[in-house]
C-alpha cells in the first residue's frame, strides 16, 4: 500500500514540477527576450 501511495505522489510531482518548469522557461525567456512577436 505504501509503494502505491508513494508512486502516485510521484507521478503528481512529476507532472507539477514539468509544469511548473515549463511556465517558468517561457516567463524567465520573455523577461529578457519580451513578448514573443506575431510574425504573419
Amino acid at each position: 500500500m505504501n509503494s502505491l501511495v508513494r508512486n502516485t505522489v510521484r507521478g503528481i510531482l512529476g507532472i507539477v514540477l514539468a509544469a511548473a518548469a515549463t511556465w517558468a522557461a517561457n516567463f524567465i525567456t520573455e523577461k529578457i527576450f519580451g513578448p514573443e512577436e506575431e510574425y504573419q
